[in-house]
């Protein structure tokens, strides 16, 4: 009896432990593939501030974007939700005035950033 225990032990205890095994080899492997840093090069960008520029960006706003759907009409970060449970929605003031992060961003950050392995 003791022997078929120990053998009925040892047939599950091997691919326990085998699976162990391969979930802390995944978890590691996976953790160093989710914390890479990549070196990413991104051009340089000439922001244009003419009149024509402005009328497209203002078009992009107010069509195609849909920026005002969650950051007000004027871009002003409108509160959408106050939830007791889930807590406040307020998306980002857009504007260079007071509050607003549009005067701390450079041509640079309106540029789309990629990573690619």
């Amino acid at each position: 009896m003791r022997k078929t225990v120990k053998w009925i032990g040892i047939v599950l205890g091997v691919p326990l432990a085998l699976l162990v095994l391969a979930v802390v080899v995944l978890l590691l492997l996976g953790g160093r593939r989710v914390n890479k840093e990549y070196d990413i090069d991104v051009a340089a960008v000439a922001v244009a501030n003419d009149a024509g520029t402005i009328a497209r960006g203002k078009h992009y706003v107010e069509t195609l974007g849909l920026c005002q759907e969650c950051h007000g009409e004027n871009l002003e970060g409108d509160l959408l939700e106050d939830d007791p449970v889930f807590g406040a929605l307020a998306p980002s003031n857009l504007t260079p005035g007071n509050g607003g992060i549009g005067g701390t961003l450079a041509d640079i950050d309106y540029v789309p950033q990629f990573a690619t392995a």
